[in-house]
C-alpha cells in the first residue's frame, strides 16, 4: 500500500509540475501575442471561440503577422474585414485568460465560430445570476 500511495504522490507532483509548465507557456505566448498585435493600447476588443482569439484592433498596421505566424503555439493568422484572428487550437481559453490578465482587459463571453455569443445552459445561467 505504501508504494501505491507514494507513486500517487509522485504522479500528483508530476502533474502539478506539468500544469505549472503549461501555465508558464500560456503566459509567454500571451506576452508574445500582445507584443505582436501592437500592445494593449491597440486592442479595441478581444473574444475567442473554439480555437481562435478574435481581435478587433484599432490599427492593424501595427500587427507583425510574420512574427505571429512563426510563433510556436500559433497555428496560423486569419484576417477578415472586421476581425484579426489568431488560431491557437484547444488551449485558446487558457491563452485568452492570460492575455486578459496580462493586459488587464475586460473579459468577453466566448463566441461561436460564426461570431455570435455562445449559448449557455440553464444551470450556468442560473448560477451566474445567483452569484453576480
Amino acid at each position: 500500500m505504501r508504494n501505491l500511495s507514494l507513486s500517487g504522490t509522485i504522479l500528483q507532483n508530476y502533474q502539478w509540475k506539468e500544469a505549472i509548465n503549461l501555465a508558464n507557456e500560456y503566459q509567454k505566448l500571451a506576452s508574445l501575442i500582445l507584443e505582436d498585435v501592437g500592445g494593449k493600447a491597440n486592442i479595441d476588443k478581444l473574444t475567442y471561440c473554439v480555437t481562435r482569439l478574435r481581435f478587433k484592433l484599432k490599427d492593424e498596421s501595427k500587427v507583425d503577422i510574420t512574427k505571429l505566424k512563426e510563433t510556436e503555439g500559433i497555428v496560423t493568422v486569419v484576417k477578415t474585414d472586421e476581425q484579426f484572428q489568431i488560431v491557437i487550437g484547444k488551449h485558446v481559453g487558457e491563452v485568452y485568460e492570460e492575455i486578459c490578465k496580462t493586459a488587464n482587459l475586460k473579459k468577453e463571453a466566448p463566441v461561436e465560430v460564426d461570431g455570435t455569443p455562445q449559448k449557455q445552459g440553464f444551470f450556468k445561467n442560473l448560477t451566474k445570476k445567483l452569484f453576480q
